[in-house]
């Protein structure tokens, strides 16, 4: 009786753990990629007159997400800028709402070809947009970014999310292999769980002298 109790106190403490782990701590997560899709193409210079803007829909219906981390893939056009680029983080549509967030930094820190991450601080409901321009106009001296064929910047956004919050936004994406493939793991791991509480209860075999 007291090795039952013993067994039941270990695997609520488990279970306890596990509910925390899942559904309270928060972690560093991918919430949304654009995917390279077909050949690349820049925008062209990104000025004062000539910005861009774009809307995300972040996997979310419930409650507002904190993102952590904006990433961007940019293109210099192997020179060096000068142009002081803005970058205007909004819960909404631009037209209608203010930015959250602002960053403006010089386009000298844009390396060619590379992503630029963007620290995020601001919680935001299911519509993600930013727009990226500059205080000058002058396009000899501004950077750009790389559009898909779908003409979609190549954007990553991080979040602090509970893993709870990471399968719902997969499950609204419908990312079908993914699921499939953590399905299997979980699978997987209460089948050796399973088995190996039998190995444990295997009763051990006569000494012989």
């Amino acid at each position: 009786m007291l090795l039952l109790i013993k067994k039941l106190g270990i695997w609520l403490g488990i279970a306890l753990l596990a509910v925390y782990l899942v559904n309270f701590q928060t972690y560093q997560l991918p919430l949304y990629h654009q995917n390279f899709i077909g050949e690349l193409q820049p925008f062209g210079p990104l000025t004062a007159a000539h910005p861009f803007t774009e809307c995300l829909t972040l996997p979310s219906k419930t409650r507002q997400i904190a993102l952590s981390n904006f990433q961007i893939l940019m293109a210099t056009y192997a020179r060096k800028n000068t142009n002081y680029l803005i970058f205007n983080f909004y819960d909404g549509n631009p037209s209608e709402n203010q930015p959250l967030e602002q960053f403006r930094f010089s386009s000298e820190l844009i390396n060619d070809n590379k992503p630029l991450t963007i620290p995020l601080q601001s919680k935001y409901d299911s519509m993600f947009c930013f727009k990226i321009s500059t205080i000058d106009k002058n396009p000899s001296q501004s950077p750009t970014i790389w559009l898909n064929q779908n003409n979609r910047s190549i954007v990553t956004l991080t979040a602090s999310l509970t893993f709870t919050d990471f399968l719902r936004g997969l499950a609204l994406e419908r990312n079908l292999p993914f699921l499939l493939v953590l399905g299997s793991g979980i699978l997987y791991l209460l089948a050796s769980g399973i088995l190996l509480e039998k190995l444990l209860r295997t009763k051990p075999g006569k000494h012989h002298e």
